[in-house]
């Protein structure tokens, strides 16, 4: 029986992937287009193609390490996001996203499966409007 630990996901990740983590830590807080992060990523590993920025994020996503935010029907953006359950607050002016952790759906679940006989598995909440700023 071998003692090697099995390599952390960190360890595992390809150049490409390494390139586009590092674009999305550089702009943390920001949310970019899968061109934006491709046109940015080339500069840390020139020979990164779109198609493979488009399947790290696919990757990412499904990791939970990123969210994939559409703006009224545009072009999807993406951002890195924090570990663990939370729902998003994005601002329409400035496409700035607020994390929230807080969430009292438990209950409102319950009734709906219940009432629709639905077995819910997941829930995801994107609360749009303006922020402070752009609202003056």
């Amino acid at each position: 029986m071998s003692t090697m630990s099995t390599p952390s996901t960190a360890e595992r990740r390809t150049r490409s992937q390494q390139a586009v983590l590092a674009v999305l830590e550089n702009e943390r807080g920001r949310q970019l287009t899968a061109q934006d992060l491709h046109r940015r990523a080339q500069t840390i590993h020139p020979p990164i193609g779109l198609a493979t920025v488009y399947r790290t994020l696919a990757t990412l996503e499904e990791e939970g390490v990123v969210d994939v935010v559409t703006q009224d029907g545009r072009e999807s953006a993406y951002r890195l996001c924090s570990p663990g359950h939370h729902h998003h607050l994005v601002c329409n002016g400035c496409g700035t996203v607020v994390e929230i952790e807080e969430c009292d759906l438990g209950a409102l679940e319950r009734r709906l499966a219940r009432r629709y006989k639905f077995r819910i598995v997941e829930h995801a909440i994107t609360v749009r409007g303006l922020c402070q700023r752009c609202a003056r």
